[in-house]
């Protein structure tokens, strides 16, 4: 490897390193709850989760809410508490 791929290599490491400490939720896989026990504690709330999906290590659901306001809203999958809400047009 010449020096120049070493330089782009590093320099590509180091900036993945800078997006995964953005991550909003960094729990480590055995620790999260499954998604069947999240369901069930929105269905408990009231709300209607239309679709489920992980992002960026996030429980994370397009729905409608208590209020059947529709939202999208990214959740901690260890504590399942709630880390990003938006009400969707």
């Amino acid at each position: 490897m010449n020096k120049l791929m070493g330089v782009l290599l590093l320099s590509t490491m180091a900036a993945s390193s800078v997006v995964l400490a953005d991550d909003k939720c960094k729990e480590p896989l055995d620790q999260w709850q499954t998604e069947a026990a999240f369901r069930q504690v929105m269905e408990q709330k009231g709300w209607t989760i239309q679709t489920f999906e992980i992002d960026d290590g996030c429980f994370e659901i397009h729905g409608l809410d208590e209020n059947q306001r529709r939202i999208e809203a990214s959740f901690n999958p260890k504590t399942l508490e709630m880390v990003e809400m938006e009400l969707e047009d």
